[in-house]
């Protein structure tokens, strides 16, 4: 029942989101952010329906506000670990570029490329032939590629979510 009712809030704080004034809109979205990650989904559906500009960048500023805070929160709890995952660390820093990245799909490729260089890899190799296992394994097993320009640039950190969030 309590799910319902949560629903239904977030159902009527979404059909606020033209709200003119900005100290009202400013409520409406510290209460979205409020219900954190796991509302994500439900932002982006309501992105794509609606076809008011100002909702649709009211939207995009939520989720990028609430990604932030699920960012900031991830290196907080690493920071104070005693024991330093440098691949978690890692994976936290590219969220910063690509907040939806999956943390599990990315340890299950590491530990695929992992398991197939340790499968090509024997002691009796010199250091040049362990490199071009590594490399085969990469570029020809796995298909990875380099790439040489970026056409698309991660989205930056707006301002507003370094004062008002951290």
């Amino acid at each position: 029942m309590r799910k319902n009712i949560k629903s239904g809030e977030i159902e009527a704080l979404l059909r606020l989101l033209d709200e003119p004034d900005e100290i009202n809109f400013s409520n409406i979205r510290d209460k979205l952010v409020s219900f954190g990650i796991d509302i994500i989904p439900l932002l982006e559906y309501s992105f794509e329906i609606n076809t008011k500009v100002l909702v649709q960048s009211r939207i995009e500023e939520i989720i990028n506000i609430i990604q932030f805070y699920e960012l900031k929160t991830g290196f907080r709890k690493w920071a104070n670990r005693k024991d330093v995952d440098l691949l978690k660390g890692f994976i936290l820093l590219a969220k910063l570029s690509y907040p939806m990245l999956d943390e599990s799909k990315v340890l299950l490729q590491i530990e695929e490329l992992r398991r197939d260089i340790w499968l090509e890899i024997n002691p009796k190799l010199t250091i040049l032939e362990k490199i071009k296992v590594v490399n085969h394994v990469f570029f020809g097993i796995h298909g990875y590629y380099c790439v040489e320009t970026n056409s698309e640039k991660p989205k930056k950190v707006s301002l507003y979510q370094l004062v008002f969030y951290i």
